[in-house]
């Protein structure tokens, strides 16, 4: 079909040879070395399956070598065929089009093999070859496309947010909002000793500069914003050389100073570069504050490594849509697994004093109890709101069924006891999902049912009764009015399951009265009616990309008399 030189065959024949042990070889190494392919989540792609089958299709590789001495025709085909499973594998661990470069790494080779043994056989047979090896190409793309798009791509369409030209300042976000006044981190592009922050008030009226101040581009800087006032629009620019980045100014609207009706938005769940239109969503029902509990990204680090935490927040920051989310509504944000450790991580994981560090560095934070280097559980007010932000893994341990640890759950307790008498609602935001059976092990509360009844019986002994729990973690949206969440002897309490923003759905514990929303793309929004009199209305939404509400529910709470 295609004449050749025998000096062009031959080089053929070596080069393909050698190309194939080349790849084998490099495999191996990536093998040995634990860069394994595996799904971001731990779930149906276990090691326990990946392993076995990489290992299985490279020998498979390395027979199609042996028999290119051989049956040149016969090798050309083995060789495709664990080429193209290599590469859909890949497509666990490499964002495309890696999964194709990868496949191209095996296919080259069985083409050559294919072009050599051409020169001597009939058209009919090559013809035949020809189409299978063709075939096997398009398999290994369609394939590895279709499992990078079910485990890592998008679930939704993107979001409409530009994306910005390069200046001073990389990224920028805001959080620990209070009346009076709330904090600023940014990450520079450049070095600087000469960094300033202006903060505008309603008609430009400057509120405050702050600096100068000397900054690396490696570390990022945190800026406190005082001496504010309540419930007031504020727009913050930073500059440096006498030159603002007006590109990335941002705006904070500080916490109103007593009764105030209030909007929330929570989330969970983004792959690592997500730009999806849920985050257009989020900043299209105007919300107050942003409240991001866990999952921020899918790195999945489980080493002792801060550049690569570093490099995780640089990525989700570089998403043009949550980028532009994060300069308009200020964060209250906790971990979850993915973006702590590995899928599942505990108190045992080595990424843990790595995370703790990137997240003083990286995220506005209000205080945090547990001091420097502990848990990250914080929680502050909000007009008569009190939210409570839980951490769920630095202290948490299947065997000995701890989620908490002593110290957070006291916390806790003393939280919910003094909110009663100081708070007109206390909202309780918790990455795991707090609705399911009790079973050691489980990934949600019921795990670890011995300090959810502890929290259970607490209210009950204390009657405390104006509390809604938001959870995370489970890859849906869920409503339950308290007909499932009592524990410990107590009636039960509004939950809201609020996720993922952009994660394949799944359902987790329940049930769940007002059903379950399994899907990306989705949010939980929690609106709060309060007046300043004896009682106070919230609802409870789980919302799509699209803003339609999947699935709501209204209810009211008398105010104690003791609360101001």
């Amino acid at each position: 079909m295609i004449v050749l030189p025998p000096r062009v065959e031959l080089v053929l024949r070596i080069g393909a040879r050698v190309l194939l042990a080349v790849a084998i070889v490099v495999f191996v190494a990536y093998m040995i070395n634990g860069n394994l392919p595996e799904e971001p989540e731990g779930g149906t792609f276990t090691e326990d399956i990946l392993v076995p089958l990489q290992s299985f299709l490279l020998v498979v590789a390395a027979i199609g070598l042996l028999l290119s001495f051989r049956w040149m025709a016969v090798a050309a085909v083995v060789v495709a065929l664990s080429g193209s499973g290599v590469a859909i594998i890949s497509a666990l661990q490499y964002d495309a089009p890696a999964p194709l470069l990868i496949a191209i790494a095996f296919l080259l080779p069985a083409v050559m093999m294919w072009l050599d043994w051409q020169c001597r056989e009939t058209l009919g047979k090559i013809a035949v070859l020809a189409v299978g090896t063709s075939a096997l190409f398009a398999i290994s793309w369609i394939g590895s496309t279709s499992l990078y798009d079910r485990y890592l791509g998008p679930t939704h369409p993107e979001s409409v947010a530009p994306r910005l030209d390069d200046s001073l300042v990389r990224w920028s976000w805001a959080g620990a909002v209070r009346s009076d006044r709330f904090t600023v981190t940014a990450a520079l592009r450049t070095a600087t000793d000469d960094l300033t922050l202006e903060v505008t008030g309603p008609g430009g009226e400057v509120a405050g500069r702050f600096g100068p101040m000397v900054v690396d581009e490696d570390v990022p800087v945190s800026v406190d914003v005082d001496g504010l006032e309540p419930a007031t629009d504020y727009r913050y620019v930073f500059e440096s050389g006498g030159v603002p980045d007006e590109l990335r100014a941002g705006t904070v609207t500080t916490f109103p100073d007593g009764p105030a009706s209030l909007t929330l938005a929570f989330g969970a769940c983004a792959r690592t570069d997500a730009n999806g239109a849920v985050f257009d969503a989020i900043r299209a029902v105007d919300p107050d504050l942003y409240v991001m509990l866990g999952d921020l990204h899918y790195r999945n680090i489980g080493e002792n490594d801060s550049g690569r935490f570093a490099a995780a927040f640089h990525e989700v920051h570089a998403s043009p849509g949550q980028s532009l989310l994060y300069r308009d509504v200020p964060v209250a944000y906790v971990w979850d697994d993915h973006d702590y450790g590995a899928n599942d991580a505990d108190a045992t994981s080595p990424s843990r004093p790595a995370a703790r560090q990137a997240y003083g560095e990286f995220v506005p934070h209000y205080e945090l109890p547990a001091g420097d280097g502990g848990a990250i559980h914080q929680a502050f007010t909000i007009g008569r709101v009190r939210v409570v932000m839980l951490d769920g893994r630095t202290h948490r341990s299947i065997p000995g069924g701890v989620l908490l640890g002593d110290d957070q759950l006291e916390w806790l307790l003393d939280e919910l006891l003094a909110a009663r008498d100081t708070h007109a609602l206390t909202i309780i935001a918790s990455p795991p999902a707090w609705i399911g059976e009790a079973a050691l092990g489980a990934d949600h509360w019921g795990g670890y049912a011995g300090e959810r009844d502890r929290i259970g019986a607490f209210l009950d002994e204390h009657d405390i009764g104006n509390v809604v729990l938001v959870g995370a973690d489970a890859h849906m949206v869920a409503i339950d009015d308290g007909t499932n969440s009592g524990y410990g002897g107590h009636d039960g309490f509004p939950v809201l399951q609020a996720a993922s923003l952009d994660r394949p759905g799944s359902v987790k514990g329940g049930p769940y009265s007002h059903g379950t929303f399994p899907g990306g793309g989705q949010f939980g929004v929690v609106e709060v009616t309060d007046t300043g009199g004896d009682r106070i209305d919230v609802e409870l939404q789980g919302l799509t990309w699209e803003g339609e509400v999947l699935t709501s529910l209204t209810t009211s709470f008398d105010v104690g008399p003791a609360v101001p």
